[in-house]
């Protein structure tokens, strides 16, 4: 029994800092795709609207990445659909007499960002913590067109109802085609094999949304 012992022991000592080498090389060049869900709380948007609702929506992203050592960074192009809702929005410390319906056509976000990170291996289980942030440009897509409310108010704008009405015809609004992005991500991913690995992260995304997502790379 000693024997089997002392020869598995061997074998583990032998076989566990090469899986480690293999699952964690020092420098990788790699491309990806992900997933994610955006969210900004009704919180969130009641800093900027006398009327918040919670804005949602769905990315996904395509990125090259590249790490060396602990460092990573990460070229991304991605694309996200937003859901907002129809009806009476307000800005912060606007009259009331100021509302207006707002009719959102197909709203969406389109971006390229650097990101600069670290990454921290967790032994050798092929699992490491990555934390990290990024800088870019967006594009924003959609329209929204607009009709004066009268007689809302905060009792009764969400649903429209009583004396909250609007006038006939709708104008487009003009909507500012260009946002810088910053984002914070932090996550977990791991190694499968040398070539192949998976993560799954969190973060937030400015101008305002809380995420949540996975990602699938391919390693050289």
């Amino acid at each position: 029994m000693s024997s089997k012992i002392f020869i598995l022991t061997l074998l583990g000592a032998l076989i566990s800092p090469a899986m480690a080498e293999a699952q964690q090389p020092a420098s990788q060049l790699g491309f990806g795709v992900g997933a994610q869900y955006v969210y900004v709380p009704s919180k969130v948007m009641s800093i900027f609207v006398e009327t918040p609702r919670p804005v949602s929506g769905k990315a996904f992203m395509a990125f090259m990445r590249y790490s060396k050592n602990t460092s990573v960074m990460m070229l991304r192009v991605g694309h996200m659909a937003i859901s907002a809702d129809d009806g009476v929005w307000l800005g912060r410390g606007h009259d009331w007499n100021e509302a207006k319906y707002e009719r959102f056509d197909s709203p969406g976000f389109m971006w390229m960002d650097f990101y600069f990170g670290s990454e921290l291996p967790m032994g050798p289980t092929g699992l490491s913590f990555f934390y990290g942030g990024a800088i870019g440009m967006g594009l924003v897509e959609g329209d929204i067109y607009s009709k004066d409310a009268y007689g809302c108010t905060e009792n009764n704008y969400d649903p429209p109802s009583g004396t909250c009405v609007f006038a006939p015809l709708e104008e487009k609004e003009d909507v500012p085609r260009y946002l810088p992005t910053i984002s914070l991500t932090a996550g977990i991913r791991y190694q499968i094999i040398k070539w192949l690995s998976v993560q799954a992260q969190a973060g937030v995304f400015i101008p305002g949304f809380v995420t949540a997502g996975v990602s699938v790379m391919g390693h050289f």
